[in-house]
This record gives C-alpha cells, structure tokens and sequence, in this order.
C-alpha cells in the first residue's frame, strides 16, 4: 500500500498543485488506509505483547505446562 501511495504522489516539488482532483481523493483514501493499517499492526503488537505476558504468567504458576509447550506437535 505504501508503494501504491508513493507512486500515485508523484515525484515534483509542485506535484499537488497539477494533481487531478480524481488523484487526490486516492491519495486521501490511500492515506486513511496507511493509518488504518498503521494503527492495526500497534493494536496486533500491543496484544503480542499482552499474550506473551500471559504465556510468562502461566508457565511460571504452572511449569509442568512448560513441558507440554516444549513438546513437538
């Protein structure tokens, strides 16, 4: 998406004063999505994180699971 944003920008230092009108509601939508998925991946490492500590939390009241954990599946 990053790419398709960049490419759509253009690469002149006046470039938003030529843009069609058209490429510029791309580039909005492109923008809100970059923002949208932006924040998904900090919401996605927040809960690693939270799961992680979850994981630490259980295997350290219950180490026998740390044995079941460590088996193949």
């Amino acid at each position: 998406m990053l790419a398709r944003a960049a490419v759509t920008i253009g690469n002149d230092s006046d470039e938003y004063l030529t843009r069609d009108p058209q490429d510029s509601r791309h580039q909005d939508l492109m923008g809100r999505e970059i923002a949208n998925g932006q924040r998904r991946l900090t919401d996605l490492e927040v809960s690693i994180a939270h799961f992680e500590f979850l994981r630490t939390a259980v295997l350290s009241r219950f180490p026998d699971l740390a044995a079941l954990n460590a088996a193949p599946v």
